[in-house]
């Protein structure tokens, strides 16, 4: 078999695999026309609205948050991270900023922050399966896969519905070589077949067998795959001929080759 070892740093990059959002439970604050005066002031103390009445103190964190978020989406993680923290410091308690915060720890590869502070978290809301859901995922990040297993039943077991604990489940099985559960679980969370075969081959290539996910890529085509499936099979497979290529070459990583990769 031609495999070469992957470090972890590859599986960390690999942020939102699911496609779906981690943060699915975060509000839409829907107060656009009010981040300027928010962003101008670093310690906002009272705004109004065009009606007249003040903003409160959690109106301004959500603001803030809604920021963030925007920072997030356009890259801009520095700027996200400060502004969390400011959101913190202001409101300890706030959900939202402290889950943003744990999940940009995790994409920027701060893994034992990010599950420190979920961990936190989760023990003032243990019924959130979304939350559980974040938890579990910041968990695989950190190779941590059992504890991201468990994570994940306590969610599916609030909320058999909740779909994306069910893929995440099956990369973990996919992680783990038990790859019958993983077509399973990524089956039932209702996941097309070129997409269950092309989040096997990530699965393969995470692990460093370039074989075996080449081999799940040619099955994903045998699907039908949809143009944005193809464009993934595509970059998996620039990511296969690199790690041969590294592997003859004693080079040690392809954290930058898949860095761009992005699943389902």
């Amino acid at each position: 078999m031609n495999s070469i070892k992957i470090d972890s740093t590859g599986t960390k990059l690999l942020w939102g695999f699911l496609c779906l959002p981690v943060m699915l439970g975060c509000q839409s604050f829907n107060h656009q026309a009010k981040l300027g005066s928010i962003l101008q002031a670093p310690k906002p103390i009272a705004h109004q609205h065009s009606s007249g009445h003040e903003i409160t103190s959690s109106e301004q964190a959500d603001l803030l948050v809604e920021s963030a978020i925007a920072a997030e989406e356009r890259g801009d993680y520095q700027l996200a991270f400060s502004q969390y923290r400011q959101v913190i410091y202001d409101n300890p308690d706030h959900l939202q900023g402290n889950r943003r915060l744990a999940a940009l720890h995790a994409k920027r590869g701060e893994t034992t922050e990010s599950v420190d502070l979920f961990s936190k978290l989760i023990l003032n809301h243990p019924s959130d399966p979304e939350l559980l859901c974040d938890y579990a995922y910041s968990l695989y990040l950190a190779d941590q896969f059992p504890q991201a297993d468990q994570e994940l039943q306590k969610a599916l077991a609030i909320n058999p519905e909740l779909m994306r604990a069910r893929g995440l489940r099956g990369m973990i099985f996919a992680r783990n070589g038990d790859i019958d559960r993983a077509i399973l679980e990524f089956t039932d969370a209702g996941i097309r077949k070129a997409e269950v075969h092309a989040n096997i081959a990530l699965a393969m290539l995470l692990n460093g067998d370039t074989e075996a996910a080449s081999a799940s890529l040619n099955r994903a085509e045998n699907f039908q795959p949809t143009q944005e499936t193809q464009n993934r099979i595509q970059r998996y497979r620039v990511a296969i001929k690199s790690a041969s290529h590294e592997s003859l070459n004693d080079r040690p990583s392809l954290s930058s080759t898949i860095s761009s990769t992005k699943t389902l």
